[in-house]
């Protein structure tokens, strides 16, 4: 989809490779052609996260948001929002819901966009 990267670790996302799937991440994007409105992480494979991560996750959230890039995580189960929600009261992605697919988290994405 135009505009959209889907992106997925198959490891757990924890204080060992955080930064090094930031910086992947981060040039993956500056790798693209096109123009990138939306990053969805897939949690599929990342079940649970720790500290570190939730911090990771808060620093690419910002980073693209100077980007004018939306950050949404999918398939996140309760344990990675509970992570989340402990980094930071005020963590931007707290609100995930629970479990929702790649294509519903691209799908209510494109909603908010025509608001």
């Amino acid at each position: 989809m135009p505009g959209v990267l889907v992106y997925r670790v198959d490891a757990e996302l924890f204080f060992a490779n955080a930064p090094t799937v930031r910086h992947d991440l981060l040039e993956r994007l500056d790798e693209r052609d096109e123009q990138v409105r939306l990053v969805v992480f897939d949690m599929r494979s990342s079940p649970t996260i720790d500290l570190t991560a939730a911090d990771m996750f808060a620093d690419l959230h910002e980073r693209l948001a100077h980007r004018g890039i939306d950050l949404r995580l999918a398939e996140a189960d309760g344990a990675v929002r509970d992570v989340l929600a402990l980094s930071a009261s005020a963590h931007p992605l707290c609100e995930t819901p629970v479990n929702e697919g790649v294509a519903t988290t691209i799908e209510s994405w494109q909603r908010s966009q025509e608001q």
